[in-house]
């Protein structure tokens, strides 16, 4: 212990000899006071700088923590997944957009898996080829491809996924890897082609729906004058003597007949086209249901005739409140579907039946129904999607049950189908009746 300049000039036996030991003691308590105090200040400075980085410390742990938590806020608040990997591609980091687009609960369902064993090419059936996991986990470059990823149910959602480099001292140490679910972008370019599709088909439909009117006009001419002089001469022959020379009156009037009835049946055709070119006009009106069967009947009859006998069971259901030439095309699909749903050429053991009737809620009922194939259970309820159908390719788009559904939509009806393989099917349409229907 250091002591001050006054004690160290007087001899300790001096001071024990004049003052005793208790003056002694006096002097080296009062000297070493100070130092004490100096002692004592060191230690609380020491205490309080001490305390002070621990506060400091405590803050920049919480800070961190805050930040850390506001980071993590951020990640799994993007529309994005993202996904850490390292230099094998196990997933180290995920967010939870990542967990939720890959349908799973919890982080750990994720990380330490392989994330490009999880996924595939589009379209492809296997997993990706190992040079293509090789490459994309060790090239410095950014990396841009549509991916479908495995779910825990084994269905695969379809990703844009991007890939960059994870760098450290500008040494690869893993990836970075980004992805978007784009099920809604793929089903709505899905829809808008079928749309345009449709509106090709649409088009197509108005341009031969002009042709008709066109060709109809054209056959109309020529088809008055050959009506006109056909009744000429029945009226001329039926003025002959029973058995001029070398003649066969008979055989005359019925060749004339026959001819007659061929010119009345194209007359009634080129009005049905006229009826059919008109599936561009929106106006809504009473149609008379039944006349408009007959219609598409005598377009489809080349296509019946061969196949099916035709039955008709009417019940004068009188008028409904629709557009003739949508209904004439909505009834020209179906027989045509229903003449090549019967195989081979056996008009006596296959029929096609027209039946009308009014229902209990006052809608006009058309049934047509075949004694084809029939369409399998599991195909059923797709019948109406477009683009699909069950006839070889080459006969069908797999449009024409969708636009009969789409125009009776339109029109405010109903279409409803029946089926059984091996004995055939039935088609139900409901239309609203444009007054007071008559009942049979």
């Amino acid at each position: 212990m250091p002591l001050s300049a006054d004690l160290v000039a007087v001899p300790a036996r001096a001071l024990l000899a004049s003052s005793g030991l208790c003056a002694a003691l006096a002097l080296i308590v009062r000297g070493a006071i100070p130092w004490l105090r100096a002692r004592r200040a060191r230690r609380e400075r020491a205490l309080s700088d001490a305390a002070d980085q621990v506060e400091r410390a405590n803050q920049a742990r919480i800070l961190a923590r805050e930040n850390e938590e506001r980071v993590r806020l951020l990640l799994d608040s993007t529309a994005e997944a993202i996904c850490g990997l390292d230099l094998s591609g196990i997933v180290t980091f995920c967010n939870h957009t990542a967990l939720r687009i890959l349908g799973l609960a919890e982080p750990e369902q994720l990380l330490g898996r392989s994330f490009y064993a999880m996924a595939r090419l589009p379209g492809a059936a296997e997993a990706l080829p190992g040079v293509w996991i090789e490459a994309a986990l060790r090239t410095y470059a950014r990396l841009e491809q549509e991916l479908q990823l495995a779910r825990p149910d084994g269905t695969f959602v379809p990703v844009q996924h991007t890939g960059t480099a994870m760098l450290r001292q500008g040494k690869l140490v893993g990836r970075v890897v980004t992805f978007l679910d784009i099920t809604e972008r793929k089903r709505s370019e899905e829809a808008l082609r079928k749309s345009q599709v449709q509106l090709r088909m649409a088009d197509r439909l108005v341009t031969v729906g002009t042709l008709s009117a066109g060709v109809a006009h054209e056959i109309n001419n020529p088809l008055a004058y050959t009506l006109a002089n056909l009744a000429y001469v029945r009226d001329a022959v039926a003025h002959l003597p029973e058995s001029p020379d070398g003649v066969d009156v008979e055989e005359l009037r019925s060749s004339i007949a026959e001819a007659v009835e061929g010119a009345e049946r194209v007359r009634r055709i080129v009005k049905d086209m006229k009826t059919l070119s008109r599936v561009d006009d929106d106006r809504v009106g009473a149609v008379d249901v039944e006349a408009a069967l007959d219609a598409s009947v005598n377009m489809a009859l080349h296509e019946l005739r061969h196949r099916a006998q035709l039955v008709k069971d009417y019940g004068s259901v009188g008028f409904a409140r629709c557009n003739e030439g949508r209904l004439v095309q909505v009834f020209l699909n179906l027989l045509v579907n229903a003449a090549q749903a019967i195989p081979g050429n056996a008009p006596d053991r296959n029929e096609v039946r027209l039946a009308t009737c009014v229902d209990d809620r006052g809608h006009i009922a058309v049934e047509i129904s075949d004694t084809g194939n029939g369409i399998p259970e599991e195909v059923l309820p797709r019948i109406f999607d477009p683009f699909f159908t069950t006839k070889p390719v080459g006969v069908g788009t797999g449009l024409g049950l969708s636009i009969c559904h789409s125009l009776l939509a339109t029109m405010g009806g109903q279409i409803e189908v029946a089926s059984k393989v091996g004995v055939g099917t039935r088609f139900l349409i409901l239309l609203p009746a444009a007054g007071p229907p008559a009942r049979a």
